[in-house]
């Protein structure tokens, strides 16, 4: 899950529970960062009433530079980036949610109507994600064929963007896009539930799939 929190570097805020009392950054009430700052908070004892929240939209890097707000919820892949470039010191504290990243997603009937496309295009994303983890370079080339700007002024951001993605691609062990593992998915649907992000009683089981992961 690509969602960190970010503080100055000479913060005291170093866990999601040091965030009591604090004001936190988030684009808005909606999407990943705030899915992340409300698991976050739930896993480490602290409820929405314990911190300060202001909507910020996505001015991460301006809102925490100039002390508007303590800590921020940004991508681990471009926010943090964003401040490396803008020689701007921060720590990232990565809360290990108990959710689950961005997915491939299809509806049920189609993919029982067509499970040889389903399965080709999952082959076909971990082709690509292998690829562009293990060769750089070359996935930039491909890249500005379709974003021309990579061959431009975007190219030494898209030279820092890219590794700090494809690390968010594999798993512990090192296996790119891995069988989904059916605990971290009724843990997610568990704390989801805790936080009001879905009604009770909603089974996971039903909402993943690993038999097109070929």
């Amino acid at each position: 899950y690509p969602s960190r929190f970010i503080v100055p570097k000479d913060s005291a805020i170093t866990t999601v529970a040091d965030l009591k009392g604090h004001t936190v950054g988030v684009p808005g009430k909606f999407g990943e960062n705030w899915f992340a700052l409300l698991v976050g908070l739930e896993q480490a004892g602290l409820t929405e009433s314990d911190i300060t929240i202001a909507e910020i939209g996505y001015t991460q890097q301006a809102a925490l530079m100039t002390g508007k707000v303590d800590a921020v919820v940004g991508f681990a892949n471009s926010d943090l980036v964003s401040f490396e470039a803008a020689g701007f010191a921060v720590n990232a504290i990565d809360p290990k949610l108990a959710l689950v990243g961005a997915c491939l997603a299809t509806t049920t009937a189609y993919a029982q109507a067509h499970p040889e496309v389903v399965t080709a295009v999952v082959a076909g994303m971990r082709q690509g994600m292998t690829k562009t983890s293990t060769d750089e370079a070359d996935t930039l080339s491909i890249a500005a064929d379709y974003i021309p700007s990579f061959r431009g002024d975007a190219l030494t951001s898209a030279q820092a963007t890219l590794p700090a993605t494809t690390a968010l691609f594999a798993s512990p062990t090192g296996v790119i896009s891995p069988p989904f593992d059916p605990a971290q998915w009724t843990r997610m649907g568990e704390v989801m539930e805790k936080v009001d992000l879905i009604p009770s009683g909603v089974g996971v089981e039903a909402a993943y799939s690993n038999v097109y992961n070929a």
